[in-house]
Formats: structure tokens, C-alpha cells, sequence
């Protein structure tokens, strides 16, 4: 499914675009639902997309070495996910 204009012109990152610009990045973009749980970019990965929530609600998490070793992730766990979550993406 297409992104619509008006979806990526409530995000502040898109604010100030002329409409005619705006339609032309639509064109490029995708909407897709994801389930809850799946890791949508993990950690060093390369960028292939630039993402936005359209609805729902995502965790932001980061691994870093504690003084244990160990590999351990770092992010809001207290933050309610949602089950299912749709994402606007360019890329």
C-alpha cells in the first residue's frame, strides 16, 4: 500500500515541503503492518529505509557490553507495544 500525503505531512520532518514535492515522495514510499515483537532494523545494520509510525508504537532498543561482557539490550522495557504496528517506509 502507498503512503499517503497527508500521513507524511503530520510528521515535523516534512514539514515546510511544497505539496507537489510531497505527492513525488509518496510515490516512493510504502505502508506495510507489522506484527508486534519483530525487530523492524537491528543495531549496526545498514540504512535501507527511512521509517515512520503511522500507528501504533515501537521500542527503540541498543545493545551495549555491561561490565559483565555481556551483551545486554538497553531501551524503555516498560513502554506498552502495540500487537500490530504500521509503518510508512522510503527506501
Amino acid at each position: 500500500m502507498a503512503v499517503r500525503s497527508d500521513d507524511l505531512s503530520s510528521f515535523p520532518f516534512f514539514a515546510g515541503i511544497e505539496a507537489k514535492t510531497l505527492k513525488a515522495i509518496t510515490k516512493a514510499g510504502h505502508e506495510e503492518t507489522i506484527k508486534g515483537g519483530r525487530a523492524l532494523v537491528k543495531q549496526d545494520d545498514p540504512a535501507q529505509a527511512l521509517f515512520f509510525v503511522l500507528s501504533g508504537r515501537l521500542m527503540v532498543a541498543r545493545r551495549t557490553v555491561a561490565d559483565t561482557g555481556e551483551d545486554q539490550p538497553r531501551g524503555d522495557d516498560d513502554t506498552p507495544l502495540s500487537d500490530d504496528i504500521v509503518i510508512g517506509y522510503i527506501g
